[in-house]
């Protein structure tokens, strides 16, 4: 009995983080499980990250669906990270539960958010003490097909559009940097390469190593049209979270320019300079 709790209890503190950061959409998911909260829940080393994250959200879901109500369910899905909702899954937590509070209203500020989802940690450590059954294989493959249409659905112009408003609006001290972040990694950007699909990195003298990224294709093909940029006829269409965190080779030195201008006396109200070091933290989720 006495292992038992402590194996129960190992898994608890593992659960009691999940939420944290991307949420069930972090890269190292397998390792924050830890090997108690894996066993319980299915997930082998046998398991590719998308099968893991799959069972992960059918346990979970396993909760939402039949011991919460529509509208708590629907923040426990933000709050962890599993839903589908191209708006918050490339978003941290802070940024998915500002978009969850934009959408429901003052009631469900961060704080309140917190307070509510005590409720739900509570069902799911019940859930755990009580040996959740293996996922079915058909349920299993569902969640894989959602997620894989999730990361396929295209994320609507407003998104874009928002990402070209808040770069303007950072001249204004009045705004905070992580309003713009947010909106980079959720919009959906055109991202040059070289031939052979290789990510078109310009490594400058003093000045380091820069990926380009723009708002539209359109802003693109005029950008290499008159800094005559020798780039493939092809390029990328991927969120700016997909840019950073799985483009971008790791600690790899560098930053990223959105919709840079090609004239060197243009005002830059309409570009945005992420760093390598902010790229770096970005791609690790935080």
């Amino acid at each position: 009995m006495h292992a038992r709790e402590e194996f129960l209890g190992r898994a608890r503190k593992r659960l009691a983080s999940l939420h944290k950061g991307l949420g069930v959409r972090r890269h190292n998911l397998l390792t924050q499980l830890g090997p108690e909260l894996a066993r319980l829940w299915g997930v082998s080393d046998a398991d590719d990250l998308e099968s893991a994250r799959a069972k992960v959200v059918c346990q979970l879901e396993r909760v939402f669906g039949r011991q919460l109500d529509d509208t708590l369910a629907r923040v426990a899905r933000v709050f962890y990270n599993t839903s589908t909702d191209p708006r918050t899954r490339d978003l941290n937590l802070g940024g998915r539960l500002a978009v969850l509070h934009d959408q429901l209203g003052r009631k469900y500020s961060p704080t309140n958010v917190n307070r509510l989802m005590r409720t739900v940690v509570a069902q799911l450590e019940v859930s755990l003490a009580r040996n959740p059954p293996a996922v079915p294989v058909d349920k299993l493959r569902e969640a894989i097909r959602q997620e894989r249409a999730c990361l396929a659905r295209t994320v609507t112009s407003p998104g874009t559009d928002g990402l070209r408003r808040a770069i303007r609006d950072l001249r204004s001290p009045r705004v905070l940097a992580e309003h713009v972040v947010r909106r980079f990694l959720a919009a959906r950007l055109h991202v040059p390469c070289w031939p052979g699909w290789r990510l078109a990195v310009a490594h400058t003298a003093g000045l380091g190593s820069w990926a380009c990224a723009f708002t539209t294709g359109e802003r693109l093909l005029r950008y290499q049209r008159d800094a005559g940029a020798p780039w493939a006829d092809e390029h990328l269409v991927l969120s700016g979270a997909e840019l950073v965190r799985t483009v971008i080779p790791r600690d790899a030195g560098v930053g990223v320019l959105v919709d840079p201008s090609a004239e060197r006396s243009a005002e830059l109200t309409e570009t945005l300079s992420l760093p390598p070091e902010l790229v770096s933290r970005l791609a690790v989720g935080d």
